[in-house]
């Protein structure tokens, strides 16, 4: 053969085996560091395929119960359907994955010295002729035989794929299978390949090197009857549904994991809706004194009932980054983190130390040295016999004497830095970035209704969960900031807000801001429920003649609605369950604030107000259902798999849970990240669990409008049509109607009984 045309060839193979690689990992869903908390949906890589049959897909890789128990109706008209091998059916196979693990451990936590930019494969090779325990569990041959193998990742991977008798289709599948042995590992590398801007901050680890370490413990011991049988894979399964030979309506009668749920979605739906009053009257011009934007969270609802009991006092929903995504940097511009969404692009950046103000430094007592300790996967252990003494005095003042906040006056010098800050980086941005900022905070108030009729005083109320000694405290934060207390969105929204170069931008977009009203920020405290205004930096804020009343106010809710049991349990390092955070979420309503204020939600509704008369093309309904919907429906598909599946999908028991290096934690003598949600967030303390249930969105808006955004965006009718999320919207002629799989809309019954 021509040595070009060979050259070629190999090529177009590694391609395609990087290609493959990638496939497979879309089962993998990125796990996110423990500081960022941002909640996922295991299977959002598989998002575009139908419910049922990503959890079908799911169900052939892993050992699941629950979900392999309603897997059988995603048949396939194949003969036959070999199964993965459960993980652990092998001790051998245990063993291969325990010590991965153990190298990706060292990897991650600096217990491997890596020399210039090398990743776990790179270290690996490196070092694996020196690690008694790996050359022990390979034996002699195999370790020559990996000796005797090319050094290059890509050649290498070829080289062990060429000695396993797998064609492209069944290879997407071994690739797959091997990943899912460690799908913890695996997480937190989908989480570097798709935060390149962030990943720079850990070791690297590739879903690529696990593939190889993987087959370099099978290929070269001979051990090939470890690796999975061949089966059809999700685009088999894909394509059988087009053609009529997989079910995944989801209304259809067997046993899918749609029709498992559907009985109870359909229950919780009816009530939902005979709670809503729509309102199809011209909406009356405000009036209030005091306007409240909290986050849509669902713990907001019980705080916005309270602030409505009060005379002048209106309250909205909105993502509780109003409109303003941040990026934390160091003082050499690199990120940090995102204050956002995960879809969304940071608009503005700050460097740490002025966010530290609206930031949670979960830092660990006793300094640096046994913050370490504690970090350092089997460290613990060490760690309890060596500093016991001091570990105990530590565990002894914390528990008599809880953590130090930041001082007032502390507090309030820190918000004068941040707004001088704020205004002096207005100065320096460019045009282009100083429309973008308008324009989403100019978007942010038209969706809301309020690019008019202002009220004197805009209080954007950010919201933060307290916890002592939680690895998952920041999954009591705010989905919208990335895991992170919504404070500081809320302070640096009420600053541009405020600022005249905003102002001049908003009024181009046609939105005036009276100069009589000034934004202010609050802070919703959801552990204790209680609230306040987060300082007031300028002179015109402290000497507005409502701001006295205001605090009073705040005050006086704060103290009707705190107990000493909240305010022990925020500060008690040993209590698991601070909080219940989301626990009992099921559902999203996008409408006007008349629709649920008569409603008795029981903090299960998400609330996004909207005002369907300001968005006549529907582009603001699309940006509603493409940001907060979609982290609604992650967080809905985190605890609903956590609860079904605690053991696989979930992170198992905080009271046995390890730290990993600041991202992930070990669970007792376990190997692998765990992913998911702990077990006191979907079982309380009464033991009452989360009730799974697909995420169910009420959008007060008329169904032609729905079909034009579902149309123009395939992420929201896969979401849809898919079954991921149910929909319900407004019909002229028939009220309340929820679109179908197939795409039309539904008269509902109870709609029908009304008529």
């Amino acid at each position: 053969m021509n040595s070009s045309l060979l050259v070629d060839v190999m090529v177009t193979t590694l391609g395609q085996l990087r290609a493959e690689i990638d496939e497979a990992g879309r089962l993998i869903a990125p796990l996110w560091p423990l500081a960022m908390g941002v909640a996922m949906n295991p299977l959002v890589g598989l998002a575009d395929a139908p419910f049922d049959a990503a959890v079908g897909e799911l169900a052939r890789c892993l050992p699941l119960q629950t979900l392999a128990a309603t897997e059988n109706t995603l048949t396939t008209s194949r003969d036959h359907r070999a199964q993965v091998r459960p993980m652990g059916s092998h001790g051998l196979e245990e063993a291969f994955d325990r010590d991965i693990a153990r190298w990706c451990l060292g990897l991650t936590t600096g217990g491997i010295a890596l020399e210039g930019e090398e990743g776990l494969l790179d270290a690996w090779r490196r070092l694996y002729r020196v690690d008694r325990v790996t050359r022990r569990l390979l034996g002699a041959e195999a370790l020559a035989v990996i000796t005797s193998l090319p050094t290059d990742h890509e050649a290498l991977l070829l080289a062990l794929i060429r000695q396993v008798d797998f064609d492209a289709t069944d290879r997407v599948m071994l690739f797959r299978s091997l990943l899912v042995r460690l799908p913890g590992w695996a997480g937190h590398a989908k989480f570097q390949e798709l935060n390149r801007a962030i990943a720079p901050w850990y070791p690297p680890l590739r879903l690529a090197d696990l593939v190889t370490l993987q087959l370099l413990y099978r290929v070269p011991t001979g051990r090939l009857d470890l690796l999975p049988d061949q089966q059809p894979t999700l685009v088999e399964t894909k394509e059988a549904a087009r053609v009529g030979e997989i079910t995944t309506d989801r209304e259809h009668q067997g046993s899918s994991l749609s029709a498992v749920l559907v009985g109870a979605e359909l229950a919780y739906r009816d009530r939902l809706l005979d709670q809503l009053r729509p309102c199809d009257t011209p909406r009356a011009i405000s009036t209030a004194q005091v306007q409240f934007l909290l986050c849509m969270d669902t713990r907001s609802d019980r705080m916005r009932r309270r602030l409505e009991q009060v005379d002048g006092y209106e309250t909205y929903g909105v993502a509780g980054f109003f409109g303003v995504p941040l990026r934390i940097v160091t003082p050499d511009g690199l990120p940090i983190r995102d204050l956002a969404p995960p879809l969304a692009q940071p608009l503005f950046e700050l460097q740490a130390d002025l966010a530290a103000v609206g930031i949670d430094d979960d830092a660990w007592s006793l300094g640096d040295p046994v913050k370490a300790v504690k970090e350092v996967g089997v460290a613990p252990y060490l760690g309890a016999e060596v500093g016991g003494l001091l570990a105990g005095f530590d565990a002894l003042r914390r528990t008599l004497g809880g953590h130090r906040s930041l001082h007032q006056d502390e507090a309030q010098d820190a918000l004068v830095r941040l707004e001088c800050h704020v205004h002096a980086s207005l100065g320096e941005c460019s045009t282009a970035e100083l429309d973008a900022l308008a324009i989403s905070l100019g978007a942010m108030l038209t969706t809301l209704g309020l690019s008019q009729h202002l009220a004197p005083l805009v209080v954007l109320v950010g919201h933060r969960a307290v916890s002592t000694n939680n690895a998952f405290g920041a999954s009591l934060q705010c989905g919208a900031c990335g895991g992170s207390r919504g404070t500081l969105n809320a302070i640096v929204a009420a600053i541009l807000l405020n600022a005249t170069p905003i102002r001049t931008r908003l009024s181009a977009q046609g939105i005036h801001l009276p100069s009589s009203t000034r934004f202010l920020a609050g802070e919703h405290i959801t552990t204790t429920d209680s609230i306040g205004l987060v300082g007031t930096s300028s002179e015109a804020d402290a000497e507005h003649p409502q701001l006295a009343a205001l605090v009073e106010t705040l005050e006086r809710l704060s103290r009707e609605a705190g107990s000493r049991s909240r305010r022990r349990r925020s500060r008690d390092w040993s209590e698991v369950r601070p909080e219940m955070g989301l626990i009992h979420n099921a559902a999203l309503v996008i409408g006007d604030r008349s629709l649920t204020s008569h409603a008795d939600l029981a903090g299960r509704v998400f609330l996004h107000s909207y005002h369907a008369d300001a968005d006549a093309d529907g582009s603001l309904l699309a940006d509603v259902l493409l940001g907060p919907m979609v982290v609604a429906h992650w967080i809905n598909m985190s605890y609903l798999f956590s609860s079904l599946e605690p053991d696989i999908l979930g992170a198992g028991d905080k009271v046995l849970h390890n730290i990993v290096g600041r991202f992930g934690v070990l669970e007792g003598n376990g190997w692998d990240l765990r992913v998911g949600l702990p077990v006191q967030s979907v079982v309380d303390g009464d033991g009452q669990r989360h009730a799974p249930l697909r995420l169910l969105v009420v959008v007060d808006a008329d169904t032609m409008v729905l079909d034009r955004v579902l149309g123009q965006h395939q992420q929201l009718g896969d979401l849809v049509d898919g079954g991921w999320v149910r929909m319900v919207g407004r019909s002229a002629s028939d009220g309340w109607v929820e679109r179908s799989m197939s795409g039309d809309w539904m008269r509902l019954r109870h709609e029908q009984s009304r008529a």
